[in-house]
């Protein structure tokens, strides 16, 4: 398969960012790439997940659709904030916020600097902060550990008065055992530093985990009816959609709004058309691997890989050598149950029509019919192109040294 020469043309209309976003995305297979779509929808709001083919105003909840795996902290509580706010500056500055907790879902960033790395005014700020602090796990965004108790015990149906005055003013003096107060029996106050005790400091922790990361092909490699071998794309995630509920704000009078929802939507194409060239790029350089391997693919022997380098398949594509790496390493492919990397389908170097693996190959196999006798370059060389495999002596000596370790 060949990509049209125009195709270089248009890439150079593109805008610099937009580049550097189709080429990062590139790069990834179909498993990170879903974890980068997750992070993508969850920071723009104008991008919902929607199923292939549906019709972008019909989305699905984010929550419908969100991928079968350990979130982290800042992804589980901008799913839940998509879901619960609507207004353009609660989402812009509550993504700021949940951007800025720590490990634990403490917010350690002073008010003052927050306020003026949002361009946000304290009351906006104050709405977003108490929009985060009212999600899951309770206690997150708080500013301190009284904050986060205090949190979790005014989210209880039937929140205890004396707990609560002991967590916005008595923390210390109960760490250190001196706690008293007036007007409560020893008992009393016992049992709400139990209650104390059994919530929990810090919110976060139980997302602080490493991910377990599985190999998931890309492409897929069957018959076709006419008995071809043929690849296509699996594992895809869908693409999200843009969903027109915020265009409304840009005929809005207030410009920050306007300017958010404007950069969103630059963002969300921009995404968009990342995806796409991805797609695309993938499935034409796996085809070319496909239609150039497709005896070896048959045989599974070795010696059947024909000579199809990075270099080659940039010519063939009309694409750069960088973007066939990018597109290549990473990727893992499914033939008859076999899954493998889509790098196989390639050979380094190679002469005359032979990979360097076959040459290498057959070099090894000759020198082990020498019965441990010397075998010089020149006899190799010379044994080779009586073979079929015009290889010359200094390339025989560069292959020996680099692959065989075997002296002359």
């Amino acid at each position: 398969m060949r990509i049209e020469p125009q195709a270089a043309s248009r890439l150079e209309a593109i805008p610099v960012a937009l580049i550097a976003q189709s080429v990062t995305v590139l790069a990834q297979n179909a498993e990170s790439l879903r974890r980068t779509i997750d992070a993508f929808v969850l920071g723009n709001p104008l991008l919902e997940y929607a199923p292939a083919g549906a019709n972008p105003a019909e989305a699905l909840d984010i929550a419908e659709l969100a991928v079968a795996r350990r979130a982290t902290l800042a992804e589980h509580l901008g799913m839940q904030l998509r879901i619960a706010e609507r207004d353009p500056e609660v989402l812009r500055i509550g993504r700021m916020i949940i951007e800025s907790l720590d490990k634990y879902g403490y917010l350690r960033e002073h008010t003052e600097d927050m306020l003026r790395a949002s361009h946000a005014s304290p009351a906006a700020f104050a709405r977003a902060l108490a929009a985060v602090q009212a999600l899951e796990p309770c206690g997150v965004a708080a500013r301190s550990l009284g904050e986060c108790l205090a949190l979790q015990l005014r989210a209880r149906t039937a929140p205890e008065p004396l707990a609560l005055e002991i967590v916005t003013g008595h923390l210390e003096e109960m760490a250190a055992g001196t706690l008293r107060l007036p007007g409560h029996a020893a008992e009393e106050i016992e049992a709400a530093c139990r209650l104390i005790r059994s919530l929990n400091p810090r919110p976060g922790a139980a997302f602080d985990q490493d991910v377990i990361h599985y190999v998931v092909p890309d492409v897929r490699i069957a018959r076709s009816e006419g008995g071809r071998l043929c690849a296509s794309l699996i594992n895809q995630p869908a693409p999200p959609a843009i969903v027109p509920h915020y265009m409304e704000y840009l005929k809005g009078e207030e410009e920050t709004q306007r300017q958010y929802v404007r950069d969103n939507l630059m963002q969300a194409r921009s995404f968009l058309f990342a995806l796409k060239e991805r797609a695309e790029t993938l499935l034409a350089i796996a085809s070319l691997a496909v239609a150039v391997q497709e005896e070896y693919l048959a045989a599974r022997e070795p010696g059947a890989l024909r000579p199809l380098t990075m270099t080659a398949a940039a010519r063939k594509t009309g694409l750069s050598l960088s973007t066939v790496s990018r597109t290549v390493n990473g990727k893992y492919a499914e033939f008859e149950g076999r899954v493998f990397p889509l790098r196989m389908l390639f050979t380094a170097g190679g002469k005359a029509g032979h990979s360097r693996e076959a040459i290498v190959r057959r070099m090894r196999a000759l020198l082990s019919t020498a019965n441990g006798e010397p075998m010089s370059d020149a006899r190799l060389a010379a044994l080779l192109a009586a073979e079929g495999m015009p290889v010359s002596r200094r390339t025989v000596n560069k292959y020996r040294n680099a692959f065989l370790k075997i002296d002359n």
